[in-house]
C-alpha cells in the first residue's frame, strides 16, 4: 500500500496524494500542498524600500552615522527652502496654470432605458497659480524647530560639562565645601585629636 499525505483537510477528511508529491521528498511527508511552508531563508515576500521591515546592515549602518546630526538635517531643509522659493520665482514668472477643466453635458434616455450623454454645452476651465504657502510654512516651521532643537542640546551639554566641573575635586585645596555634616565633624575631631 503506497503511503499518502495524510494531512487533515478543511473539510475534516484527510489529504489523499501520494507522500511527497510534488516535492523534493517523495514517498515520505507530506504532498507539496500540505508541506510545512516555505522554506528557511526564504525571501519571497520580503518589502522593499521604505515598506521593508528588515533591515539590512549597511541600512542600520547609514541611520547610525546620521543619528543625532541635526546640523545635517537643517543644512536638508534649508535646501529645501531655497529650491522652494526658486520654483516659486519661476511659477510667478510663468503666470496662471491649468488646474482643472469640467464639463457639463446633458443626458438623453433612449427607449432601452439606456443613458447616452450628448456633446458639453458647458465647458468651464479653471486656471490658478500653484501655491507654495504651506509648504513654505512647514519649511520655516521645520528650520525653527531644528534650531531650537541645536540649542537645547548645547545648553544640556553645557550642564553636563558644569555638573562634571563642580565634581571634580580643585588641586591644591581641602574639599571643604563638598563634604557632609558628618564628614566635617569627622574632619575636626580629627585636627584635635
Amino acid at each position: 500500500m503506497a503511503l499518502k499525505c495524510e494531512a487533515k483537510k478543511k473539510d475534516g477528511g484527510h489529504c489523499q496524494n501520494s507522500a511527497g508529491h510534488g516535492t523534493d521528498h517523495v514517498g515520505t511527508g507530506r504532498c507539496r500542498f500540505h508541506d510545512r511552508g516555505a522554506k528557511a531563508k526564504n525571501k519571497n515576500a520580503q518589502k522593499h524600500g521604505m515598506y521593508a521591515r528588515v533591515f539590512s546592515d549597511t541600512d542600520i549602518q547609514e541611520a547610525l552615522e546620521l543619528q543625532g546630526n541635526l546640523k545635517y538635517e537643517l543644512a536638508i531643509t534649508r535646501s529645501q527652502l531655497i529650491n522652494l522659493l526658486k520654483a516659486q520665482k519661476e511659477n510667478n514668472q510663468q503666470g496662471l496654470v491649468l488646474e482643472e477643466i469640467s464639463e457639463r453635458t446633458i443626458a438623453h434616455e433612449n427607449s432601452e432605458n439606456a443613458v447616452k450623454e450628448s456633446q458639453p454645452f458647458e465647458r468651464k476651465r479653471i486656471f490658478k497659480r500653484l501655491d507654495f504657502t504651506n509648504e513654505f510654512c512647514r519649511l520655516v516651521s521645520l528650520i525653527t524647530k531644528l534650531e531650537i532643537a541645536i540649542l537645547d542640546m548645547q545648553l544640556k551639554q553645557l550642564a553636563i560639562d558644569e555638573l562634571k566641573r563642580r565634581k571634580e575635586p580643585k588641586q591644591g585645596q581641602n574639599d571643604l565645601d563638598h563634604m557632609t555634616d558628618r564628614e566635617l565633624d569627622e574632619k575636626i575631631m580629627e585636627l584635635f585629636s
